[in-house]
């Protein structure tokens, strides 16, 4: 199972497609303590961004996409992640959509195949 960072949860989410993936990669992490040089990242709700006065479309057009490709949808939601250092700094994401499916439902296959904002009017 991989893991691209940790602290969202004790037992994080298994990361199926990221669509920035081609120009910042996963560095391959190896060895024992490979857990401990995963970034420590934690989540935050979006506020005051453009994307919030259209959420309520935008979402359940994210929505239709993912159920018409009969995935098993569990959330879709805006967020920011916040990635903590080690020297106590922190940076600040950008805004994405973060959708959460069942476990098994679609595979990384699937989710690269087409990105749901290509669907999208």
């Amino acid at each position: 199972r991989n893991s691209y960072y940790r602290g969202i949860s004790p037992d994080p989410p298994v990361l199926l497609y990221r669509s920035d993936i081609p120009s910042n990669p996963f560095v391959k992490r190896v060895g024992e303590n490979f857990w401990q040089q995963l970034p420590y990242k934690t989540i935050h709700g979006v506020f005051g961004t453009p994307l919030n006065a259209i959420w309520d479309t935008v979402g359940r057009q994210v929505c239709d996409v993912v159920k018409a490709r009969k995935i098993r949808l569990t959330t879709v939601n805006a967020a920011r992640f916040v990635t903590h250092f080690e020297d106590e700094t922190t940076s600040c994401g950008p805004v994405v959509n973060w959708t959460t499916v069942h476990p098994n439902s679609t595979s990384a296959k699937e989710a690269h195949e087409k990105e749901a904002h290509e669907a999208l009017p």
